[in-house]
């Protein structure tokens, strides 16, 4: 039977990449990926937006907004992409740019959703910080 995988990273993350090596001996790489689903009958993969601006700050604060699978230059045709969501800047000064970002990715083919972090970033998913990000989805 073909399966979907609904929640993976392809992240320039580095304890993605230590955890690849050492724990779970795979090709962290988009044709690692790709060999892995077809060993296993996965026929499409739901990536995870999450991103880090400072190596070892996973979740990073100061990641922008839109959050995407940064580990190869775009989203591989075996995969679909849910935008990560930082909510630590939604709400300065340049919230309306994060937010125009966003929403311009959110129009792209490979997108399917978005990814709030809440057990990561402090903020409720009822919290007034995602309300335009509702309005969006």
């Amino acid at each position: 039977m073909p399966i979907i995988d609904i929640h993976i990273h392809l992240s320039d993350i580095d304890s993605f990449h230590q955890t690849a090596l050492d724990l779970s001996k795979v090709d962290y790489t988009a044709a690692g990926l790709k060999a892995e689903f077809d060993k296993n009958d996965v026929v499409l993969g739901i990536g995870m937006g999450v991103t880090e601006q400072t190596k070892g700050a996973f979740p990073d604060s100061a990641s922008p907004n839109p959050m995407g699978l940064d580990l190869e230059a775009s989203v591989p045709p075996f995969l679909m992409e849910c935008v990560g969501i930082n909510p630590n800047m939604l709400g300065g000064k340049d919230a309306l740019d994060e937010l125009d970002r966003i929403e311009a990715r959110l129009q792209a083919p490979e997108v399917a959703g978005i990814k709030l972090y809440a057990g990561y970033y402090h903020h409720y998913v009822y919290d007034k910080i995602y309300s335009p990000i509702y309005e969006l989805a």
